[in-house]
């Protein structure tokens, strides 16, 4: 148990204004005669820090599963490692693909030029952020040659899964991804939660999201990150042990 004082401190260190959006959660599924005191605010914050650990692993091995599938059949479709430049100069080509590309080319250039030493696609690749991958599955890419030879390489499991769905899918993952990083709530502001198992279920149904667009992708990435889902569970089943009537 902490003292009043450090618990000041701690939500300080977290800073107010982010400890409120949490808190905003807190006073609509912790039942109220529990929601006096601030140490179990600090510990509802940290729970769920906890819960967000579960994410991490599952949402990077996403976003380079999908990087890299992109990249081998991009490379085989254009017959150049630098696919990107092609890309680029297609009359369907998104201005928003073609900032990314141009953004991880120039970051790229720059951190080369400092080093002295030649750099290869790859290079470019990694430099990418993850928005290019939904904006390549957005509307104006659908019906180009690329798609209809290769939607079924990089995702080999999408079976009747239509490239719209995993478009959009993408789109929620990006947020989400966004919001991790930057250690905010995985819901948006204005959402409200009438009690802690829906809440839960909200945090249940992002993980998989992430989990069904990995085994779109890759069955046995999806097989070894099971893992990460019985702990998700485990996580979810203290915190509602912990909050809960």
């Amino acid at each position: 148990m902490l003292t009043e004082l450090e618990t000041t401190s701690v939500i300080a260190s977290i800073s107010q204004p982010r400890f409120n959006t949490y808190m905003k959660a807190f006073s609509q599924i912790v039942p109220s005669e529990k929601t006096s005191s601030e140490y179990r605010k600090v510990l509802f914050y940290f729970h769920i820090q906890n819960i967000y650990s579960c994410f991490y692993v599952p949402i990077q091995t996403l976003e380079i599963t999908i990087r890299n599938q992109m990249h081998t059949h991009m490379s085989l479709f254009y017959s150049s490692e630098y696919w990107f430049n092609f890309l680029t100069s297609e009359a369907f080509c998104t201005k928003t693909s073609q900032d990314i590309i141009s953004a991880a080319k120039r970051k790229t250039n720059s951190d080369f030029r400092k080093k002295r030493v030649a750099f290869h696609p790859v290079d470019v690749l990694c430099r990418m952020t993850f928005g290019l991958w939904p904006e390549i599955l957005n509307a104006p890419y659908r019906s180009s040659l690329f798609w209809q030879k290769h939607a079924s390489d990089v995702f080999p499991n999408k079976d009747k899964v239509k490239l719209g769905t995993i478009y959009n899918n993408l789109l929620q993952i990006g947020t989400l991804r966004n919001r991790l990083y930057h250690y905010e709530p995985l819901w948006k502001a204005s959402h409200n939660f009438k009690d802690i198992n829906e809440f839960c279920s909200k945090i249940e149904s992002q993980f998989n999201l992430i989990m069904d667009l990995i085994k779109l992708c890759s069955l046995e990435k999806y097989k070894i990150l099971a893992v990460h889902k019985k702990n998700l569970n485990r996580k979810l089943l203290e915190f509602r042990n912990s909050f809960h009537h």
